[in-house]
């Protein structure tokens, strides 16, 4: 039986690739998780409610729900499931390409590129996402109250002095209404008239 060294090192270089690869797939996994509210460690960037932005309300700090937890938890759970299907078939395409046989060494090359890459561009990739997630939010924020202004300065006080004048029309209605209802009743106690 005769191995050829060049055909080991192009599979192990591929697995090392296929790692790499698979560590990228798995960043764009935790991106989608991340947009959906799942917070990751390592290098913390500020978060909206901690900050005091001119012209903008102080959001207060997110309450942890029951139900938001399990969606959370659930979200993850189908994200890994996703990892590991995906990664399983891509290591499986790879050592089907490269002679068919199951290599020990492959797989920890695959491991090994998927690490590096997960501890070095994907954690600059996370935390670069995290502050621009947090930029377009404020950008978003901004945007919505510079739209909002018109309407808040104009329309606002219109529509508040509309309500006050129908409400104020009402009000002096059934007041009439009242005072009638309960002059009938007192001239009939005074002066002993029935209806």
């Amino acid at each position: 039986m005769r191995v050829e060294i060049s055909g080991q090192l192009t599979l192990f270089l591929a697995s090392f690739i296929c790692g790499c690869l698979l560590s990228l797939f798995y960043d764009l996994i935790r991106l989608g998780r991340m947009t959906a509210g799942v917070v990751y460690g390592g290098v913390r960037s500020p978060q909206r409610w901690e900050l005091s932005l001119p012209l903008l309300r102080n959001k207060p700090h997110p309450t942890e729900k029951t139900r938001g937890k399990r969606y959370l938890a659930v979200l993850v759970f189908l994200g890994d499931i996703l990892f590991f299907a995906v990664a399983a078939f891509a290591l499986l395409c790879v050592f089907f390409n490269y002679g068919g046989k199951v290599r020990g060494m492959g797989i920890f090359l695959a491991a090994v590129g998927f690490l590096l890459c997960h501890y070095t561009v994907g954690a600059v990739t996370i935390n670069i996402f995290a502050l621009v997630k947090l930029g377009v939010g404020i950008l978003f924020e901004y945007l919505l109250y510079f739209l909002m202004l018109p309407v808040r300065k104009l329309f606002l006080p219109l529509i508040k002095k509309v309500l006050g004048a129908i409400c104020g029309t009402v009000k002096r209605l059934l007041l009439r209404l009242y005072t009638k209802k309960q002059e009938r009743k007192m001239l009939s106690r005074l002066c002993g008239l029935r209806e």
